[in-house]
């Protein structure tokens, strides 16, 4: 990574097409904020923080990537529709990210409860389905 850019040996370039950005969100477990590049993430009551309004756009069956000193203590998520109605089963976190199923309606918003080994205290993030044929990654960083 330079100031002009990102440099890569030509025989490591898949593609030069216009991809969909990441997105890329911090939630700070212990702290008393979290905060959010391009926007805030919703942490659950049950921390004793405020809970963010702004959510994250993924697709229906989205990659989600969990970064950042926390991100090896993740074990499962669960998926939560706006009644707190669980949908579907946990996901299990394996090599710090998981797909979703593909099965959550568009244009819809959903509540992502990620678990830890290390403690029973979930983070939950907001996030709002694209439409059907979008494609989408979303990086979620655990501090």
């Amino acid at each position: 990574m330079t100031e002009q850019g990102l440099e890569a040996v030509e025989a490591n370039i898949k593609s030069r097409k216009p991809g969909p950005c990441p997105r890329v969100h911090t939630i700070t477990r212990r702290g008393v904020q979290a905060g959010g590049v391009p926007g805030r993430m919703a942490i659950g009551e049950r921390l004793g923080l405020e809970q963010s309004l702004e959510v994250s756009v993924v697709a229906p069956n989205g990659l989600i990537v969990i970064t950042g000193v926390e991100a090896t203590d993740a074990e499962t998520a669960e998926v939560f529709d706006n009644d707190l109605n669980l949908v579907g089963n946990e996901f299990p976190i394996r090599l710090e990210s998981f797909r979703l199923r593909g099965d959550l309606k568009p244009q819809r918003t959903y509540l992502i409860s990620i678990h830890f080994h290390s403690s029973p205290e979930p983070v939950e993030a907001r996030i709002s389905i694209s439409a059907p044929d979008a494609k989408s990654l979303l990086i979620l960083r655990l501090e």
